[in-house]
């Protein structure tokens, strides 16, 4: 059994608080704001979910890297 398990489904994840989704914007505020709340130091990603294909997320890890990571650098 996993030490934090997760719903299988996305939408209840956000709901939650577990996950986000969205624009570089989006995502960025989301990681800040967790940030801001716990004084994290690292942060695990999960690019791949559900029915995404390999191609959809390489491409969110491509989109991740180039907008959002280089304005939590900034942040951190």
């Amino acid at each position: 059994m996993p030490a934090h398990p997760r719903s299988p489904e996305f939408d209840r994840m956000m709901e939650l608080g577990q996950a986000v989704a969205g624009s570089a914007q989006t995502v960025y505020r989301f990681l800040q704001r967790e940030v801001d709340e716990s004084a994290a130091n690292y942060l695990v990603g999960q690019f791949a979910f559900g029915d995404l294909s390999l191609a959809e997320s390489l491409r969110t890890v491509e989109l991740f890297q180039k907008h959002v990571m280089p304005k939590v650098k900034e942040y951190t």
